[in-house]
């Protein structure tokens, strides 16, 4: 079936962006490396969600949560391959914010019964992103506040309008009206993408149990494949801070 939309029908065409994205990923081994792991996340969070198994509504909301996770997972792949950046950044803070989310309410039926229950105006009053953040860092001991300082930053540079975030959309001074390829950029958001996409796996991981052997292997495999990438490029085993 074809659209009869002329060539030039959408202002915007990135195509030669991701073009010269995919080659700059193809030639670097570390840029590769995140990819891969990207791409092995989403399929594992699309198969484990796809079971299906649900055991109530309060583990249905979780495993929504997942899906919140994989789909912002990959729209930001695909606009940090097409060189928008601002957006990019705004999303990975979004997959954060949702995956610290998860991660609390994972932990605690009752915070997950609560965030369920409460009115709006209440919801928003216990569940402010700041208290979340806290509440994780003392659950896990962490004292040095990079969950705040990851949040931070990707707000200036992605999710507010600041002075600041200038930079994002004028490199080196010189302003790009719409998307544009850049390899420091790609580098940047790739990486930070890596590493949330590989923490909310990791939460949404215990969340569904496989129904056969078949399945528990896979996960496993999954499991040690995702610790030898943190190892590698995190320097250290599951701390999830960083």
């Amino acid at each position: 079936m074809t659209t009869n939309l002329p060539s030039d029908f959408y202002f915007m065409d990135e195509a030669r962006i991701v073009a010269a994205h995919d080659i700059l990923i193809a030639q670097d081994p570390e840029l590769k490396s995140h990819a891969e792991l990207i791409n092995r996340c989403l399929e594992f969070i699309d198969w484990l969600l796809r079971l299906e198994n649900h055991q109530d509504s309060e583990h249905l909301a979780l495993l929504r949560l997942g899906v919140r996770c994989f789909n912002s997972c990959g729209a930001a792949l695909r606009l940090l391959r097409c060189g928008h950046w601002q957006p990019t950044i705004l999303i990975i803070r979004d997959l954060y914010e949702t995956q610290f989310l998860l991660d609390l309410l994972a932990r605690d039926t009752t915070k997950l019964k609560a965030w369920l229950t409460l009115s709006a105006k209440e919801r928003n009053k216990q569940f402010k992103a700041v208290s979340i953040r806290q509440d994780l860092d003392t659950r896990d001991g962490f004292n040095d506040k990079k969950r705040a300082e990851r949040y931070k930053m990707l707000s200036t540079y992605g999710a507010h309008a600041t002075p600041e975030g200038f930079d994002i959309i004028s490199p080196n001074g010189i302003t790009n009206i719409g998307p544009y390829p850049d390899q420091k950029m790609l580098k940047s958001t790739i990486e930070e993408l890596a590493m949330v996409t590989a923490h909310a796996a990791a939460t949404i991981s215990p969340l569904v149990e496989p129904i056969d052997q078949y399945g528990w292997n896979r996960k496993l495999a999954f499991i040690e494949s995702l610790e030898v990438w943190r190892k590698r490029f995190l320097n250290h085993g599951s701390d999830k801070s960083d």
